[in-house]
């Protein structure tokens, strides 16, 4: 089987990727040498595999760059990697919710996120139109001030003292 992927001399961030990629999967069984351009450095290390090595690396390499561009346009249209634990029979619902929506599974998610923000965005809503409705209709008690409530209590005292009813 040959792989006819290669890596493309003029595109420096290609290059750059696949020399990381290289050193990562390789190490130093394949250090760069002096005054090597990425390019160079890659097209020397796939070169040194052999046959079914070499097109496994060939293929292997492929798929991953395939996966770093498809991730790049992605977060170009606002759309973030999400990594997380569900539990077994979680993920079995959500299978089951994916097929009956028909769509896949972060779209079902997207939707039902959105959908329960919008609705607990309405009922907020609707709850803070209640607390105003029954505030507007309660009647207003103003608060009285310092001075009021000494009067009220003088007041009282006043009154205990002209009907004798009060304390030495």
């Amino acid at each position: 089987m040959k792989n006819g992927w290669r890596i493309e001399p003029e595109n420096m961030e290609m290059c750059k990727w696949a020399c990381v990629y290289l050193f990562r999967r390789f190490g130093m069984l394949f250090p760069r040498m002096m005054r090597e351009n990425d390019y160079g450095y890659c097209t020397r290390v796939i070169n040194q595999q052999k046959g079914n090595d070499r097109d496994n690396l060939l293929k292997n390499m492929q798929a991953a760059w395939r996966q770093k561009k498809y991730k790049k346009e992605q977060m170009l249209k606002g759309k973030v990697p999400c990594s997380f634990m569900l539990s077994a029979s979680t993920l079995k619902n959500l299978d089951r919710l994916t097929t009956s929506f028909g769509e896949t599974v972060n779209v079902t998610l997207e939707s039902i996120i959105n959908e329960t923000y919008l609705v607990d965005k309405e009922n907020k809503k609707q709850q803070l139109a209640k607390k105003q409705q029954l505030k507007k209709a309660a009647p207003a008690t103003p608060a009285l001030s310092y001075r009021e409530r000494i009067n009220i209590h003088l007041d009282k005292l006043r009154r205990q003292v002209a009907q004798g009813d009060f304390e030495d």
